[in-house]
């Protein structure tokens, strides 16, 4: 992950993904993203605290965000314009969770996946899967091509690019 997050140049994840690793560490010189619909975020986590100039909210209107943190429209399009126009982002890593996944898988806002398939088994229902929300129209199906693949120890590690009929 820290080899994906090297190359990018800012971090994206969302305000549940964020919520669950408190202790969540980011590069100073990496813009770090977090998207929230509630503004339920601990401003005083590293994410923030590390390196304030560098940190944006993506939220709704009615979302307040204290200074010097920024705040994005809730809008991924727009977001991601202003992303790259204002702050010459142009490699974003998403980091999840399932529910940003599959909102930004959605709107087609996506060029490569990075799956890790490691040997750790966790039994339950309701666990979160790679991307949440409504299942894509038959007609609408995403297609990725293998581009790379990497083994250390155990776990597999998995480059895919959007394949744009």
């Amino acid at each position: 992950m820290r080899v994906l997050e090297r190359a990018a140049d800012g971090v994206m994840m969302g305000a549940g993904a964020l919520r669950s690793t408190p202790g969540l560490w980011c590069p100073k010189e990496k813009y770090r993203i977090v998207v929230t619909a509630s503004g339920n975020l601990d401003y005083q986590s590293r994410f923030f605290t590390d390196a304030p100039e560098k940190a944006i909210v993506i939220g709704p209107d009615e979302v307040e965000v204290p200074k010097p943190y920024r705040k994005l429209p809730n809008d991924f399009p727009k977001a991601f314009s202003e992303l790259r126009r204002t702050f010459d982002i142009r490699a974003l890593a998403i980091e999840g969770g399932s529910k940003l996944n599959g909102q930004l898988l959605a709107q087609n806002l996506i060029d490569e996946l990075f799956l890790t398939l490691a040997p750790k088994i966790k039994l339950g229902e309701c666990l979160p899967t790679y991307a949440g929300g409504e299942p894509l129209p038959r007609g609408s199906l995403q297609n990725y091509e293998l581009v790379e693949l990497h083994r250390v120890e155990s776990e597999v590690f998995l480059r895919y690019r959007r394949i744009i009929n």
